[in-house]
């Protein structure tokens, strides 16, 4: 029990620790998803692309379909460096905005 006690005393300081951080990046990705979608508005041939995908328009379309058009467009433009970051985006602000923190764990007590 005293075990318990203290990893719970250990993880609550963690978190409050990381509660700042965690408003700087949950600002940072929602930047960033904000400048997706202006790409999307100001640059035609992503939207054709992205109509391909969905019906939705672009401020309501899914954020891997944005990505994808976006990537496809802008490809050659992009260093690898900025293709991956951009391609890699989605998973850790999915876990961030959406609260899905148990598959990202990494002292595994969320898991057990």
């Amino acid at each position: 029990m005293t075990d318990n006690i203290n990893l719970i005393e250990q993880q609550i300081s963690i978190l409050n620790n990381l509660q700042v951080k965690l408003g700087e990046v949950a600002g940072a990705a929602t930047s960033l998803e904000w400048r997706l979608r202006i790409i999307a508005e100001l640059e035609p041939k992503v939207r054709d692309k992205l109509k391909e995908k969905t019906s939705d328009p672009f401020y309501r379309s899914r954020l891997e379909h944005l990505i994808d058009a976006i990537l496809h467009v802008f490809e050659k433009k992009l260093t690898p460096y900025e293709y991956e970051k951009i391609k890699e985006y989605r998973d850790p602000r999915n876990k961030l905005t959406h609260g899905s923190i148990r598959s990202g764990s990494s002292a595994g007590i969320l898991t057990k």
